[in-house]
């Protein structure tokens, strides 16, 4: 069977979540050819949705060091710096993120990572920057507008702040942090009552911290 065949087979799988059939073709591909820098990238970004880090390593830095085209640079380096992020190694995935948007400035994933990186780092001004990005191409990422957010509030920048956060709870009404932030962002803007309710969804959806904060200032 030719190698590319192989990996749209693995990924029709795996988009069926039969992962043990997916995992099956992409290997087989690798076994026939262990040069093939598709298949190598195709492992190891499988390995990395399953969060087997250790497997994804491997297969990825293989895929790295094999490369000789150009093209493929961008993704590669994009997945070791999810890696690095998921690993919680900053410095490497700063690193590896920088290369991919070096090639391609406007991946939404690359810029949605290097905008939690800057603001990590207290860059929000940049941070929110990478996040325009991530939103310009995805304009249904609610975690972009939220971590957007969370810049701008940084900033004092308030209003717009509860712009980002109504714009991710229509997207998703259904996470805490999102109404944690916006209440403070009410507070804020002297909206004591908005700020109040909203303090009362973050708790009732988890975040039980808020229940002391209701008490002073509700």
């Amino acid at each position: 069977m030719h190698l590319d065949l192989l990996i749209e087979k693995g990924a029709f799988y795996y988009k069926q979540a039969e992962q043990n059939c997916s995992k099956m073709y992409f290997k087989r591909a690798v076994e026939i050819d262990s040069n093939y820098v598709f298949g190598l990238f195709n492992l190891g970004v499988f390995y990395l949705r399953l969060n087997q880090t250790d497997s994804a390593e491997i297969y990825l830095f293989k895929a790295l060091q094999k490369n000789l085209d150009p093209v493929n640079y961008d993704e590669i380096y994009e997945h070791i710096g999810v890696l690095n992020f998921v690993n919680n190694d900053l410095i490497n995935s700063r690193k590896y993120f920088d290369l991919s948007h070096e090639l391609v400035s406007k991946n939404e994933n690359v810029n949605f990572h290097l905008g939690i990186l800057n603001a990590k780092e207290g860059n929000h001004v940049e941070a929110i920057d990478h996040y325009n990005i991530t939103i310009q191409y995805d304009s249904m990422d609610f975690k972009a507008y939220l971590n957007r957010a969370i810049s701008l509030f940084q900033l004092e920048k308030f209003q717009e702040t509860l712009d980002d956060l109504n714009r991710a709870c229509a997207i998703n009404p259904a996470v805490a942090e999102v109404y944690g932030l916006r209440g403070n962002a009410k507070y804020r803007l002297n909206d004591v009552v908005g700020a109040c309710s909203d303090f009362q969804m973050a708790k009732e959806l988890g975040l039980k911290e808020y229940s002391k904060i209701i008490i002073e200032n509700c």
